[in-house]
């Protein structure tokens, strides 16, 4: 069933591609709906066990109806989403928390995510009009959940037991960052079909990474 779920996300992913191109609102409402509904599912198939399992969970949930949200181009549903997704990524984050343990390392996790953010928010800073605050506190909130996933990662390299977990933790928030990116050159730099082309992909498989990392932990 879990199989099912992850190759009917891909069809209504192409589906949702194609009604982007065509700018249909219809079939764009309905695909990205499904499409969310599945890693959802997903994750709820594989079992909510721990309170990993519920934070990660709630993540998901919140991600979906974030998805829902930004279908709407209004300025004020565009930030019931980006609450939506604030508060997805805040979950992510309590559910990554108890597996980090700091070390020098994490300055380096630290290092790398944020510099890239400053440069992209540089790019965008002017364009942003009453949105800096909310911007900003994402950033921050989106940044602190990748830190933490590529600190795993740092941590397990030097540890002597390899957790696969960490590897799909980080992939799965290391492509919810990318399409976050996709998600604010749509929205504040200019509309481009090739920000969807890339982004919704990213962002559609790196949450099934992060729903399969429930069935390891």
């Amino acid at each position: 069933m879990t199989t099912l779920l992850f190759n009917l996300m891909l069809v209504f992913l192409v589906l949702l591609l194609f009604a982007e191109a065509k700018k249909n609102l219809i079939l764009k409402t309905i695909a990205k709906s499904i499409a969310s509904a599945c890693f959802v599912s997903f994750a709820y198939l594989l079992g909510i066990h721990s309170e990993y399992d519920t934070f990660i969970f709630l993540g998901l949930l919140f991600s979906m109806f974030g998805d829902i949200f930004l279908i709407s181009t209004k300025k004020k549903i565009f930030l019931l989403g980006l609450f939506a997704f604030l508060i997805a990524h805040i979950f992510y984050v309590f559910a990554f928390l108890p597996k980090f343990q700091f070390s020098y390392f994490w300055l380096i996790s630290l290092s790398i995510p944020l510099i890239l953010s400053a440069l992209f928010y540089k790019r965008i800073e002017n364009l942003l009009g009453n949105l800096k605050i909310p911007v900003i506190i994402y950033f921050i909130v989106i940044n602190t959940m990748l830190c933490i996933s590529l600190s795993l990662i740092i941590q397990n390299l030097i540890s002597i037991e390899t957790v696969l977990g960490y590897y799909i933790i980080f992939v799965g928030a290391f492509l919810f960052y990318l399409s976050d990116i996709a998600v604010a050159k749509e929205r504040f730099i200019g509309k481009n079909f090739t920000n969807k082309l890339w982004g919704l992909p990213f962002y559609y498989i790196g949450q099934f990474f992060i729903a399969f990392s429930i069935s390891i932990f």
